[in-house]
């Protein structure tokens, strides 16, 4: 049974792998962040089906490498996605013209200052407090 388990998250996965080839190395960093996260549980849980029992330090220590890990991975996907998108910005597409366009500061019009993004959403209703929690010298206590 536990080599089952520890089969079907392998496939697991792997699925994940698969489907994060496509979006390219943001993909599997992506895939590489949730095998971090999933490691440390999957092999505490796995050698704990097998009679294999590790003490309290020992699994904080992986699940603090865990998390140190995964903000790496993290820290290193956001460079990779700054990257991408300044050099998205940078390049023209390919049916623009070669030189970036002039003044294009001009043709875009400052948002109004009368109008703020508070005013636009609609307001809360209040909830009757009162009605939600009964007072306290109403409540019966059985003994």
């Amino acid at each position: 049974m536990t080599f089952l388990l520890v089969l079907v998250a392998f496939v697991i996965l792997g699925w994940g792998y698969y489907r994060a080839q496509p979006a390219g190395q943001i993909g599997v960093l992506v895939w590489l962040q949730s095998v971090v996260l999933m490691g440390p549980w999957l092999l505490f849980f796995g050698l704990l089906s097998l009679g294999i029992t590790f003490n309290l330090a020992s699994v904080l220590f992986w699940i603090v490498v865990s998390i140190s890990l995964y903000i790496i991975l993290g820290k290193r996907l956001r460079q990779i996605a700054n990257q991408e998108s300044n050099h998205s910005r940078s390049v023209p597409p390919p049916d623009s013209p070669e030189t970036p366009m002039e003044n294009t500061s001009a043709s875009i019009a400052p948002p109004s200052s009368s109008h703020t993004p508070a005013e636009s959403l609609p307001s809360i209703p209040e909830l009757p407090l009162k009605n939600l929690v009964p007072p306290l010298f109403l409540l019966r206590i059985s003994k």
